[in-house]
């Protein structure tokens, strides 16, 4: 393997393993590191709002999370909506405007914009710096996938909330919403909501069929070490997503709101609770930290012999331990 891409597999490694260290003991790190001098801490790697949380409280200031919203793939220069450091107040899980040159807009599923505050699919209006103009060697690929669900937009895929204040909050891939009896969710959402939970260190959750709500929400929960699992916990994680808020009024009562002040006052709902806990004492991920959804989705559904190549698995030791644990 060439040595760019083992330190670039090394530096989201470590990064990924920083960010369950930090959310399984937040205390203990703010102990150790809370005397950082960090100004700012980049980082283009959809991150658990409770550890961008935990490191917003670090004691005076000292270390600062920017999460911004990239498109890698497609762009040269990939910042599309990010924080300027001391330009604006920031909020923790929020991407918060968008970059010189581009102009994003939250669209419904007609393709009509919708303004204010709310909720939809993240599009960019107009061309912007650096934009690819094509795909090498498959051109129509490149227009099917990225203009022809919205004409006149370049569709990210990805889903975005919009707050009164304008700030845009990153939901995830479309295509990773679960539709149960009519509510779309994100599987953000609920991986949020189950992370929430002090024993849980972990969440990925995928859609599977049911007769009655169409999907199901079928939910892989790795917990903090040494807790074990249980029934009792598995209705705790359960309860803990009823109870939950919304995506993006969950993120930080005192930078967003509180059930004071009534922004905060509905929740996801009932509708959104796991139909299934499944224990997991580790996700399968790429060398790159990316998880591997396909997989879950197999494994949720017992499709166990359409898993496919497993060879890209950091761990591939993970899926035979997942599929030990489908009846637990």
């Amino acid at each position: 393997m060439p040595l760019h891409q083992l330190i670039c597999i090394w530096i989201v490694s470590y990064i990924f393993v920083m960010l369950l260290v930090i959310h399984a003991n937040p205390c203990e790190f703010l102990e150790v590191w809370g005397n950082l001098s960090i100004q700012v801490h980049g980082g283009g790697i959809s991150m658990l709002l409770e550890i961008q949380d935990a490191l917003y409280q670090i004691p005076g200031g000292k270390l600062r999370l920017v999460a911004s919203w990239i498109k890698i793939l497609v762009i040269f220069l990939p910042l599309q909506i990010t924080p300027l450091p001391g330009a604006w107040p920031q909020k923790p899980g929020s991407a918060t405007f968008p970059f010189f040159g581009v102009l994003p807009v939250i669209v419904d599923e007609k393709g009509t914009e919708i303004e204010g505050e709310c909720s939809g699919y993240l599009c960019v209006k107009n061309s912007w710096p650096g934009a690819f103009r094509t795909l090498y060697g498959d051109h129509e690929r490149y227009e099917t996938t990225y203009f022809n669900p919205f004409p006149g937009y370049y569709f990210s895929g990805d889903g975005c909330s919009r707050d009164k204040d304008g700030y845009h909050w990153l939901t995830g891939r479309v295509d990773d919403v679960i539709n149960v009896s009519g509510h779309r969710i994100g599987t953000a959402e609920v991986e949020s909501a189950l992370v929430s939970h002090p024993k849980c260190a972990e969440a990925a959750v995928v859609g599977v069929e049911h007769e009655v709500k169409g999907q199901g929400i079928y939910a892989f929960a790795t917990l903090v070490e040494g807790v074990p699992y249980s029934e009792e916990l598995r209705k705790e994680l359960i309860l803990a997503v009823r109870k939950q808020p919304p995506y993006v009024f969950a993120l930080n009562w005192k930078v967003v709101g509180t059930p004071a002040n009534g922004l905060c006052e509905a929740n996801i709902g009932a509708f959104a609770a796991p139909d299934k806990i499944h224990w997991a004492p580790g996700l399968p991920k790429t060398r790159s930290g990316k998880i591997m959804r396909r997989i879950l989705r197999k494994i949720a559904s017992r499709q166990l012999g359409e898993l496919g190549d497993t060879s890209t698995l950091a761990d591939p030791s993970v899926v035979d331990e997942l599929i030990a644990l489908s009846d637990c």
